[in-house]
């Protein structure tokens, strides 16, 4: 990242604002090996605690993985039934593009619920419909295109790739008049490794002319322009000739947004409670593990070697006496009673309690008991969910991008095909007080795990392949140790009422 805003690496203050939160999710995402890896920057180091203490700490527990599962339903919810696409007059010209709209083999279905993904992911999606840039002397004909391989293709990049833009008013409307994108390109290196390098697509309005240009880094640190070469340039026309006098790039807003490239992250809440559960979890895992070992006390000095003269030391195995020479000296094996762990293990559940909902509320429409059918059913087309807003702009997106491919193939504007995101996933998903009523119904009359979960996966809240068994062992694992740790805390207190009835008397 530069702050040098003539350098092709300069990053704006918005993105680096934005950049703590979305690595958060992303590391979230990646799982416990990656949140080993970053646990400095998650778990606190105390100030007098060892680094090898530290380094054992922060490694001792995995991740629950909260946030991936209410990232996988929403996107579950969304394409729960395949996106409708109505082709207008494009279906000629682009149903074979559609079945392969990157030129990597993803049908368009498939890399929409990528972009999707990615989109509820980050609170951005950026969608670029790359134009081909035909060869030097050649005269592209209907015959030569498809053997040359002169076809637009889609490529998605992340929140976190787009470092700097500019608007402008173009064509009575506020667009992007550049964009520079960062990638990670792989250039061979000896015989059979590879070598990454940073480059820079620059997209921009020049005088009305779409152009693109990729700058790549001659080092790492690059840091002034001469640590630049320009590796490619063009500019972005059509099948026919004609030069774009916009940026085909399509931006997708999941999250609450009032600028241009900016918008909220719709899982951050959800995240940072799953962060807040590692910790206290890490926490736990750690002092459960130091009350499992009693911890040997000396009060005294230890008895010098009679062979030499020297210090004593403490020696703990089988067969191994402890020698102390002062009057009143002990040694004793002391154990950790653990009982402040209960506050930890509240903080877990509520943390635990706080994914669930912020989950809840980010898949579920605003129900309401007193409505009338047709009143619910209007409620079900007026898009009164989070999930259904992101929906909206997903869907806007992926819609810009089949105009931006059909005026490639000279098709205009209402001859392009439209996409439509299903609705309808309400309507057969269970709502949120159903879900609780199960839930309630299986603690309260112990009911079997099996039928909630079997209740929850016919109304959509769980997914047709999750493997419900491993989920019904997962949960009878978490009452077995609740329960016993319920059990526990009832002998404690009885012994601690025993002992204060045999001191009073």
């Amino acid at each position: 990242m530069s702050i040098d805003p003539r350098l092709p690496n300069y990053t704006r203050p918005e993105v680096e604002e934005a950049a703590p939160d979305v690595a958060l999710v992303h590391d979230l995402l990646a799982g416990t090996r990656r949140m080993h890896a970053r646990a400095t920057t998650y778990i606190r180091k105390w100030a007098d605690e060892e680094p090898s203490v530290y380094a054992i700490r922060r490694a001792c527990e995995t991740v629950f993985e909260g946030l991936g599962r209410t990232l996988s339903a929403a996107t579950g919810m969304l394409f729960a039934k395949a996106p409708g696409l109505e082709w207008n007059q494009s279906e000629t010209a682009m149903a074979e593009h559609w079945a392969n709209v990157d030129a990597a083999g993803a049908a368009g279905p498939v890399f929409v619920k990528r972009f999707a993904e990615a989109a509820l992911r980050d609170g951005i999606g950026i969608l670029l419909v790359d134009h081909p840039t035909p060869p030097e002397g050649v005269t592209i004909t209907a015959a030569n295109e498809r053997s040359l391989g002169l076809r637009p293709t889609w490529a998605m990049y992340g929140r976190a790739q787009a470092r700097s833009w500019r608007t402008a008013i173009v064509n009575n409307r506020r667009q992007l008049v550049q964009l520079v994108l960062h990638e990670r390109a792989e250039l061979e290196s000896d015989v059979f490794g590879i070598a990454h390098v940073d480059r820079y697509r620059v997209l921009a309005l020049v005088g009305g002319v779409a152009t693109w240009r990729v700058f790549q880094a001659k080092k790492a640190d690059a840091d002034k322009i001469e640590d630049f070469e320009i590796v490619g340039s063009g500019l972005f026309r059509n099948t026919h000739g004609r030069v774009a006098d916009f940026l085909p790039v399509a931006i997708g807003y999941t999250g609450r947004t009032d600028a241009p490239m900016t918008a909220t992250i719709p899982l951050l809440g959800v995240a940072w409670a799953n962060l807040a559960h590692w910790q206290q979890s890490t926490n736990l895992r750690f002092y459960r593990e130091l009350c499992a070992f009693p911890q040997p006390t000396v009060v005294g000095a230890l008895a010098p070697d009679p062979q030499t003269g020297a210090a004593g030391t403490l020696r703990v195995g089988p067969m191994v006496a402890v020698h102390l020479t002062e009057v009143g000296a002990s040694f004793a094996w002391t154990e950790l009673d653990g009982s402040s762990m209960a506050q930890l293990e509240r903080g877990i559940d509520e943390k635990l309690g706080q994914m669930s909902k912020l989950g809840m509320a980010f898949l579920a429409t605003d129900t309401r008991a007193a409505e009338t059918a047709e009143a619910k059913r209007l409620d079900a087309t007026a898009e009164n969910s989070t999930l259904a807003t992101a929906a909206q702009g997903i869907e806007d997106a992926v819609n810009l991008a089949c105009e931006f491919h059909a005026w490639y193939l000279g098709i205009e504007k209402a001859g392009a095909p439209v996409m439509s995101i299903s609705r309808d996933y309400e309507s057969t998903a269970m709502d949120a007080a159903t879900m609780t009523a199960y839930a309630n119904a299986v603690a309260g009359a112990g009911l079997p795990i099996r039928l909630l979960l079997e209740a929850w996966q016919d109304g959509g809240r769980i997914g047709p392949d999750e493997d419900l068994e491993t989920l019904e062992l997962e949960i009878e694992a978490r009452r077995a140790a609740d329960a016993e740790r319920e059990r526990q805390a009832a002998d404690d207190r009885a012994r601690e009422a025993a002992e204060s009835t045999g001191a009073a008397a």
